[in-house]
């Protein structure tokens, strides 16, 4: 029961609680990566630097040299917490297609497994994939690569046998606009530095589009000025796929369709 913990009294029965928060942003977790051990009084950032929350709650000071045993029990925690995780990372969690429950699925590049994937509204607008990376990203190369070249794709798992239909994107359904458009920038956000969908949505010159699964290119189709979405059909049969539908610009470059919805199975 979790009533002791919603227990002001309790408090002391949970003093020495611990939780772990993680952020790697990388596909192949890497220990103390990006991590922090917390309890009410302690964090220990990294496996690293030891902070006294109460008493500096802007983590200025690291404390770690003084309470070497602090760190060594948060660090004893830590290697649980990872050892109880590590047998799961490489169970890449699948995007169910044709369940019952859920006839019509969304797919957003939001998932895209592989590369760097758009993972805002303002990556989207910017055509990220297809355009060059912003300058602040400097570091890294000067052109995006392609879905193709980064090897982004959707884990998706077939539930039942037939042929299912994929609606290909380069805006959601809701903007209601042709695949080739561009897109208006829109309104600020009061208190926002800068809301995402400031952005002016970049046009991309798509003259084609086609369906990769696992690596190979299974059905394609031209696009046409004034086509909001693509479609295309594929009979499949029960298992794990890696999809990979994309368009084609005019300059023979490729980008991940950035939205897919997909529907079925129609039965043969």
């Amino acid at each position: 029961s979790i009533e002791t913990f919603l227990d002001p009294s309790e408090e002391p029965a949970v003093a020495d609680r611990m939780l772990v928060t993680d952020s790697q942003r990388i596909r192949d977790p890497i220990k103390w990566r990006k991590t922090a051990v917390m309890s009410q009084q302690w964090r220990l950032v990294n496996g690293e630097q030891l902070f006294e929350i109460k008493k500096d709650p802007g983590q200025t000071k690291d404390v770690a040299s003084a309470h070497p045993q602090q760190v060594k029990k948060m660090k004893v925690f830590y290697d649980s917490w990872w050892d109880e995780l590590e047998p799961t990372f490489l169970q890449t969690t699948e995007i169910y297609l044709g369940a019952r429950e859920a006839p019509r699925v969304t797919l957003t590049c939001h998932d895209w497994i592989g590369g760097y994937p758009p993972w805002n509204q303002q990556m989207v607008r910017a055509a990220m994939g297809y355009r060059p990376k912003s300058s602040r990203r400097k570091k890294q190369e000067e052109n995006e690569p392609s879905q193709a070249d980064m090897g982004n794709f959707w884990a998706v798992k077939v539930m039942e046998p037939g042929t299912y239909t994929f609606e290909l994107r380069r805006w959601p359904t809701e903007a209601n606009k042709p695949v080739a458009s561009s897109l208006p920038a829109g309104a600020a956000v009061p208190g926002a530095s800068k809301a995402f969908r400031e952005t002016p949505g970049e046009a991309i010159p798509v003259v084609s589009a086609g369906l990769r699964i696992n690596g190979d290119v299974k059905v394609t189709a031209l696009v046409t000025n004034d086509s909001a979405g693509v479609q295309m059909s594929l009979a499949l049969q029960p298992g794990s796929y890696e999809l990979a539908p994309f368009f084609q610009a005019e300059d023979g470059k490729q980008v991940g369709a950035y939205y897919c919805i997909v529907t079925g199975p129609t039965q043969p």
